[in-house]
């Protein structure tokens, strides 16, 4: 009985974020356990790279900042640090991609964040992302 209502919460979180439905903000600094990643300049590089796979230019300060933003969001949700997630992330929207859909690093990030309850977390996300991939390619 957990599992199925488990289940369609996770859906129907991932339907909001195929919606758009932001979620509340959150950060690292939510969190006492984690520090704020935000300060570090290598996520700078991080957040760079996520944006080249997404993006055929070079990515402006506030595209850069919409991907800080996902990536805070998903480190508040899940136990891998950010350099996974990004690569979580990529691979996610890859799959998608595969099966003929399309996305990108960053909605598969929101989408993770966004299905997360806040008092759950923090999770393994991994196979969160797989679900979503699974979503987000039938959704369209």
């Amino acid at each position: 009985m957990w599992t199925v209502v488990l289940g369609a919460a996770l859906a129907l979180a991932a339907c909001l974020a195929l919606l758009g439905y932001a979620g509340p903000r959150a950060s690292s600094g939510d969190r006492p356990d984690r520090v704020d990643a935000s300060l570090d300049p290598a996520d700078l590089v991080l957040e760079s790279e996520l944006a080249g796979v997404d993006l055929a230019a070079a990515a402006s300060e506030e595209e850069l900042g919409r991907y800080q933003t996902a990536l805070d969001l998903a480190d508040a949700a899940c136990v891998e640090d950010r350099r996974e997630m990004a690569a979580l992330a990529v691979h996610g929207a890859r799959l998608v991609e595969r099966r003929g859909g399309h996305t990108t690093a960053l909605e598969v990030l929101r989408g993770v964040a966004v299905s997360i309850p806040a008092d759950l977390a923090p999770l393994r996300c991994a196979q969160i992302v797989g679900s979503l991939a699974a979503l987000m390619t039938y959704a369209e």
